[in-house]
């Protein structure tokens, strides 16, 4: 019955590395989208290469990194670009 499995790597306060690609095998075998928060390694680790279908970058952390600004980004594939787009409308 899931949907969507989400995860963060690397992982915000001990920086470990999860198996994305054998998460995102596990998830697309049983149906479920992969979400990951890469908010602390944007520039080393490409997680939709790795299978995910969504990527998520909290950027006012890391990109920002002065408390000055507010920034977001998603980052998805093709195949659920129409999907999270629908749902940021409907916000």
């Amino acid at each position: 019955q899931t949907k969507v499995v989400f995860c963060e790597s690397p992982a915000s306060l001990s920086f470990e590395i999860m198996d994305i690609p054998m998460i995102c095998n596990i998830a697309h075998e049983a149906g479920a989208k992969v979400i990951i928060d890469n908010t602390y390694g944007p520039m080393i680790y490409k997680p939709l290469a790795l299978g995910c279908d969504v990527s998520v970058n909290a950027a006012t952390k890391y990109i920002g990194g002065h408390s000055d600004l507010m920034l977001g980004l998603i980052a998805c594939t093709e195949e659920t670009y129409r999907t999270v787009k629908n749902s940021l409308v409907q916000l």
